[in-house]
């Protein structure tokens, strides 16, 4: 069999609506059958996480469950060291041919209008492009980059204004991000007591 499989990666920490409803949205603009949502292990080009790894693949499958087509990947925090794009890119294609002998698979890596300004700095970014068509989401505030040397699809998705660091300060300074965040992962974090101002 022949697939189409996206990679979202991020901190998701924590993860939120936007970040589920981009998959969805790349999904249905692509024609994919999977995403695998992937959280960072230690991600060098972000400030240290707050969550743990641990707790960071638990919110991602939590706000995933139901949703067969999206696939929760710990392959970035098993591997020691920085987390870099093309090693996650590369492993998950080497998981996916020992899973799957004989089937083949085109590969999409979504990414925010933000990540993509920077893409050219990233480590092995030619590489990228080689081993997958690039998916960027158009964010509020960040003009579109139209760069005709890199090749990309665009989606647009409601509420991807929405970042991790606007839900932690929320959920520091004790306001309800209902709506913002799946309910399950907002239960996760109320009862681990997670961002919470000490």
């Amino acid at each position: 069999m022949h697939y189409r499989i996206g990679i979202l990666g991020g901190s998701f920490d924590p993860i939120h609506s936007a970040h589920v409803a981009a998959a969805r949205v790349a999904m249905d603009t692509l024609t994919l059958d999977r995403v695998v949502v992937v959280p960072a292990g230690v991600a060098y080009h972000r400030d240290r996480t707050i969550a743990s790894p641990e707790q960071r693949i638990r919110m991602v499958e939590l706000a995933i469950e139901g949703e067969p087509q999206l696939v929760a990947s710990a392959v970035d925090i098993q591997r020691s060291g920085n987390t870099y794009s093309i090693d996650t890119i590369v492993e998950l294609k080497e998981q996916f041919s020992s899973e799957n002998p004989g089937d083949t698979a085109d590969w999409f890596f979504i990414m925010g209008e933000d990540a993509f300004a920077s893409f050219e700095s990233w480590k092995e970014s030619e590489q990228i492009i080689k081993e997958c068509e690039l998916v960027v989401i158009s964010r509020p505030g960040f003009p579109d980059r139209h760069n005709s040397s890199i090749p990309a699809h665009r989606i647009h998705v409601p509420g991807w204004e929405v970042s991790s660091s606007d839900i932690r300060t929320a959920l520091t300074n004790g306001q309800s991000v209902e709506g913002l965040v799946p309910a399950p992962v907002v239960d996760y974090i109320a009862s681990n007591k997670l961002y919470a101002h000490d």
